[in-house]
């Protein structure tokens, strides 16, 4: 008996010996693996991007039993000294950020008892109040220099590639997320916004082949959800702004409420100059559905089966003609002239979603229980014109570089429309206006009126 409590006794002290030898071991690479990722994060980061970024963060653990890594407090912007250099040679990244994270999660993974970092799989990254800017910088030299730069950035996978062969991630989760792209030029500075957004993106691979894939962010699905109303996008001549917008590319559907689409009447007055057309919008609903994108040669591809608006109410002035002081109503400007009367020189529907979508391809695109108003200048009046319903549905709708002069101003192989309730002009009340227009060979379009009567819609104009 005396013997078998002296041998318990014996594996009772060698397994705390080998507990507390694990314990200190497991401590031990905790905090060299700390001090070693502390300093390899930020100089890896300057040297992968060339010295270009400059990485920071508050506080870098790893977990003493799970080995997950957690930072918080992260900061990620350029070095201002290379920025200056780089922007003084006209050499700055077609795109550049800076990002601020309260706190980020690597959860699923035991780093601690790695031997090899080149092959990383992850449940999860949680990814908590990110604020990140992206910028697209104006370049003085021609367009062929930037052109050559988009082609010459590297891929992300080629900047982690040294370090890392296979990273995925099952789940990516970002909260409280804010999110801006401003599109730098001269002429009409733009910014694209999102803020206080819920992000998840699932099946998030990076490898090789990854740009490849198609896969937009190199992830199978995504969805966000915003928790307030946003700005999605200020320039000089509107500010677009939104209630709620869901997107799920699992569900293949994007819902938006209550869009507004107001001008910046304040900064036109503080200007003193106002463009000449501009458009004043209320939409109490879009609903995109069957979405689908892709990812092709570094640019950004959507399709959608169809394309919903739904009870909108617009107002378009068209005032070129009453904008002008009088002893100026005849003379004629060159082109640039022109551009620099007005705040803003007016942007196509492709020079807006460029930034973020090379090519939008649209099965159907209806606009239902419309109200519109339409104000011009004419001899030294307003006319207005008012459509109290208004129906419209164009097919095969594409926006791309060449689509509005191939296509024309409605973006569309062939649309019809009814209008009723048609007030204005000298004539009062109007009867019911109908038609269609189809593509007729060789790029021209034909137009069949219902009625003889006039309608004149912003850019469309047929007797």
């Amino acid at each position: 008996m005396r013997k078998i409590k002296r041998v318990i006794g014996y594996t009772l002290g060698i397994a705390m010996v080998l507990i507390a030898a694990i314990f200190l071991l497991n401590l031990h690479l905790t905090k060299r693996l700390e001090r070693y990722l502390r300093k390899e994060l930020i100089h890896r980061t300057a040297e992968a991007t060339d010295g270009f970024y400059r990485l920071s963060f508050d506080n870098l653990s790893i977990s003493f039993f799970k080995g997950e890594l957690t930072l918080e407090g992260i900061k990620l912007c350029p070095d201002s000294a290379v920025f200056r250099d780089w922007e003084r040679k006209d050499s700055l990244p077609s795109v550049y950020v800076t990002a601020e994270v309260g706190m980020v999660d690597f959860k699923g993974l035991n780093l601690t008892w790695r031997w090899s970092y080149k092959q990383l799989h992850f449940d999860s990254f949680e990814i908590r109040n990110p604020d990140i800017q992206v910028f697209n910088p104006y370049y003085s030299t021609r367009a062929e220099v930037k052109e050559r730069k988009e082609a010459e950035t590297k891929t992300l996978y080629e900047v982690v590639s040294p370090y890392i062969n296979v990273l995925t991630v099952r789940m990516l989760n970002l909260e409280n997320a804010s999110v801006s792209y401003s599109v730098e030029n001269p002429v009409s500075p733009i910014i694209y916004a999102l803020n206080d957004v819920s992000f998840h993106a699932y099946g998030f691979r990076l490898d090789e082949n990854s740009s490849e894939s198609g896969k937009l962010l190199y992830c199978d699905n995504f969805d966000f959800i915003t928790k307030r109303s946003q700005t999605l996008l200020a320039n000089n001549d509107f500010r677009l702004q939104t209630d709620r917008i869901l997107l799920s590319t699992e569900d293949s559907i994007i819902s938006i409420s209550n869009i507004t689409l107001t001008p910046q009447g304040e900064l036109w007055g503080e200007q003193k100059k106002r463009p000449d057309s501009y458009l004043n919008a209320l939409v109490r609903a879009i609903e995109v559905k069957g979405i689908q994108f892709r990812r092709e040669n570094a640019l950004n591809y959507l399709t959608a089966r169809s394309l919903d608006i739904i009870s909108s109410d617009i107002q378009a002035f068209n005032l070129a003609g009453e904008s002008l002081p009088s002893a100026k109503k005849t003379e004629k400007k060159s082109l640039n002239e022109a551009e620099a009367d007005s705040l803003v020189r007016s942007l196509s529907l492709y020079e807006l979603i460029s930034p973020v979508l090379h090519t939008v391809s649209i099965g159907t695109v209806g606009i239902g229980q419309a109200k519109l108003q339409y104000s011009f200048a004419v001899k030294d009046k307003i006319e207005v014109y008012k459509l109290a319903n208004f129906d419209f549905q164009a097919n095969d709708f594409r926006i791309d570089s060449v689509s509005e002069a191939q296509r024309g101003f409605w973006y569309s192989r062939g649309f019809s429309f009814e209008a009723t309730g048609i007030e204005g002009g000298d004539d009062g009340t109007k009867p019911p206006v109908y038609g269609e227009a189809h593509d007729v060979g060789h790029g021209k379009r034909g137009f069949q009126p219902g009625t003889n009567q006039v309608i004149s819609l912003v850019g469309l104009r047929t007797e």
